[in-house]
C-alpha cells in the first residue's frame, strides 16, 4: 500500500504528481490504492481539488487547509480501521463517498468547514462516527449503514435532504439528530432514544423504528418530495414503524408554514402526539390513526 503525502511543491492543483511524496513508488496524484496524508499547509500550497478523486484512506491533519471546489474525494478502504481522520480546515464544497467494504470508522469533525454531501455506498460498508459529525448537504445510504456509535452517541446534523435507499441503515443509538431537510427512508431507521428533529418531515417506507425519546417535526415538506406533495410533514406509507414508548411531537412550539397534512398509516400505531405550533396553524389527518399512548 502506498501512502501518498501532500507536500504542494508545485502548486494548489491536487491533480498535478509533483505536489505528491508517494512512498515505494515513483510521486504520483492519489489513486484508489493510496492511503492520502493532507499534513498542516499553513507554510505551502493547499491541496485543491479540479475533479473528483479516489484514495483508499484519507487523513487531514491539524492545520491542514483542503479547497473541495464542489469535488468529490471517494474513499475506496481504510487505513488501521480508519477510513477518514479529519483534523483540518475544509474550504468551498467537498463531497465524500465511502466505498469501504466492511467495518470502518469515520472521523468527519475538523477544525473549520464540513464535508457537503455524505453518500455510504457499499453493501458490507459499516461506518461508525468516531465525532459528531455536521454535513452542509445531504446525506445519502445508497447501500450500507452509518452508526453513530453506541458508545458515545455522536451528535448528527445534516443540513440538507436525507435518502436511505433499499439497501441501507442508518442507526443512531441515543444521539441528538438534526435533520433540516426531508428525511425519505426505504431502507432502515432505527432510532434509538435520542432527540431527532426533522425540518421538512419524515416518509417512510420500508423499516422504520423511531426513537423512544421525541420526535420532533418542525416544518413541512417541500416541492421536492417524491409525490410532489409540499404540505405532508409525516408520511407512513407501508413497511414497518415502531413509535416505541416515543412521543412524536408536531411542531415543537414553533410555526410549521401552514396547513400541514400528517399521513399515518392504519396499520402502525403511535404512541404518544403532540401538536405545538404558533400562528393557529391547522394539521390535517389523512387516514385513520391508532394513538396507543
Amino acid at each position: 500500500m502506498v501512502v501518498n503525502t501532500w507536500d504542494g511543491a508545485a502548486n494548489t492543483n491536487w491533480n498535478d504528481a509533483g505536489n505528491w511524496n508517494s512512498t515505494g513508488v515513483t510521486d504520483r496524484v492519489p489513486t484508489s490504492n493510496d492511503d492520502v496524508i493532507i499534513p498542516d499547509t499553513s507554510s505551502t500550497n493547499n491541496p485543491t481539488l479540479t475533479q473528483d478523486q479516489p484514495v483508499q484512506s484519507l487523513t487531514m491533519q491539524a492545520n491542514a487547509t483542503v479547497v473541495g471546489a464542489g469535488f468529490k474525494i471517494t474513499i475506496h478502504g481504510e487505513s488501521s480501521n480508519v477510513a477518514v481522520d479529519n483534523d483540518a480546515i475544509i474550504s468551498g464544497n467537498l463531497d465524500l463517498e465511502i466505498l469501504t467494504a466492511g467495518a470502518t470508522t469515520l472521523d468527519l469533525a475538523g477544525t473549520s468547514g464540513n464535508f457537503r454531501n455524505l453518500t455510504i455506498n457499499h453493501a458490507s460498508c459499516n461506518a461508525t462516527l468516531l465525532s459528531g459529525a455536521t454535513l452542509d448537504g445531504n446525506l445519502t445510504i445508497t447501500a450500507g449503514t452509518l452508526d453513530t456509535d453506541s458508545s458515545n452517541n455522536y451528535a448528527l446534523t445534516v443540513a440538507g435532504h436525507t435518502a436511505i435507499s433499499s439497501g441501507g441503515t442508518l442507526t443512531l443509538n441515543a444521539s441528538t439528530c438534526t435533520f433540516t431537510g426531508f428525511l425519505r427512508n426505504q431502507g432502515t431507521f432505527t432510532g434509538g432514544s435520542g432527540t431527532h428533529t426533522f425540518g421538512n418531515g419524515l416518509r417512510n417506507d420500508n423499516n422504520m423504528t423511531l426513537t423512544s425519546g421525541e420526535t420532533r417535526i418542525t416544518g413541512r415538506g417541500t416541492g421536492s418530495l417524491p409525490d410532489g406533495n409540499s404540505t405532508i410533514c409525516f408520511d407512513d406509507q407501508g413497511g414497518t414503524m415502531n413509535n416505541g414508548s416515543g412521543t412524536i411531537n408536531i411542531g415543537n412550539g414553533g410555526d410549521l408554514g401552514g396547513t400541514t397534512n400528517i399521513r399515518p398509516s392504519t396499520s402502525h400505531d403511535l404512541n404518544n402526539v403532540i401538536i405545538n405550533t404558533t400562528n393557529s396553524r391547522t394539521v390535517k389527518l389523512e387516514s385513520d390513526c391508532d394513538i396507543a399512548g
